[in-house]
């Protein structure tokens, strides 16, 4: 094999092996040990003995060859050689106490963008994901694999999530060939940790949702001058009289410019509707984790609730009330046993 490193392990000098697979190296008197290594191969160390011709056969290393090959199945070291990749923790999403992860996402992962369409009812505002823009036709959105299983995470807990990558580039995103041509989300959830005691979590959030913006309307008494105005020109225009066009009194437009808000004699005069209808609405989340485990057996538990109330005041109480409301339960048990040296089960469970 061409370009295998060969190491003295006792003096650390190093060549490679050329096109025909020879090699040649200067090692010291005795019990020589020499390491040979190939990406995709497994590493050998062999005593010389006091032999000066060794041959060698590597065994190739199918792990290795996955870890560089699978970018969106291993380890984050080799991902980040090979490709585009960012990464964030839930330290990050949970500075955003959204009720979604997609919205969460937002301005925390370079050449990710996120773009909100959902009108804000509690429960459908998820966020459209698009990674370096729209490249393709049809269905733009990228692949989202959740522990290895392609799926949704829009309604996932960010206190379940330990990491979101996004993988960007062609390199990255060769294993899930065309499918991938939009750009990967890989999202691993929190697993157990070998440690002395479990370690136990808590996390309360209050927050008050409340509309970005309201159109500035005019008033009820500005309209009616405005609207007089119109018709009066618009009658000029057309040569009609404007004595014969129905227009708002004096007395009338008096009467709009009361108070805002007063509605004494029912009539309604300049009452602002987007103020009486719309409130500030309320949402509180609460997550409980436990996480631990030895050498032998690692967990991860976590419970969780998130509620989010509507923001329409004055809504109707009786029995068929249909003021929309979102309430989002939670649960994860992640479990790593090692059964033997060389025979471990894992076990994920998951809803929302």
């Amino acid at each position: 094999m061409e370009g295998v490193t060969v190491v003295v392990k006792a003096t650390g000098k190093s060549t490679k092996t050329d096109v025909s697979g020879k090699y040649r190296i200067q090692v010291p008197y005795g019990e020589a040990v020499i390491t040979f290594s190939s990406i995709g191969f497994q590493p050998q160390q062999i005593a010389l003995n006091g032999r000066t011709l060794v041959q060698v056969s590597l065994v190739e290393d199918v792990k290795a060859l996955e870890d560089v090959v699978v970018v969106g199945y291993t380890t984050q070291k080799k991902r980040n050689v090979v490709g585009a990749v960012s990464t964030i923790t839930t330290k990050d999403l949970i500075q955003s106490p959204a009720a979604n992860i997609n919205n969460m996402l937002a301005g925390r992962l370079p050449g990710l963008i996120v773009n909100q369409y959902a009108g804000g009812e509690p429960g459908v505002d998820r966020s459209e994901l698009l990674i370096r823009g729209k490249s393709t036709y049809g269905n733009q959105s990228p692949i989202i694999i959740v522990d290895g299983i392609e799926r949704d995470m829009s309604y996932l807990a960010p206190d379940e999530i330990e990491t979101v990558s996004i993988l960007k580039d062609a390199s990255a995103t060769a294993p899930y060939g065309i499918r991938g041509a939009n750009g990967v989300i890989v999202v691993t959830t929190k697993r157990g940790q070998s440690s002395d005691k479990a370690s136990v979590n808590f996390r309360a959030s209050y927050g008050i949702n409340s509309a970005a913006q309201l159109p500035e309307l005019l008033g009820s008494a500005d309209y009616a001058t405005l609207y007089n105005e119109a018709m009066t020109n618009d009658a000029k225009l057309n040569g009609s009289d404007p004595s014969t066009l129905k227009l708002f009194s004096a007395e009338a437009i008096n009467n709009f410019r009361k108070a805002k808000g007063d509605n004494s004699d029912g009539l309604g005069y300049n009452w602002d509707y987007f103020d009486y209808i719309f409130r500030a609405a309320p949402q509180h989340e609460y997550n409980l984790s436990i996480r631990g485990g030895n050498d032998v057996a690692k967990y991860f538990v976590m419970g969780g609730f998130m509620g989010q109330d509507n923001n329409y005041d004055h809504v109707d109480l009786s029995k068929y009330n249909v003021s929309p409301k979102f309430q989002r339960y939670n649960f994860r048990s992640n479990i790593d046993v090692n059964i033997t040296k060389n025979l471990w089960v894992k076990l994920n469970l998951g809803a929302a």
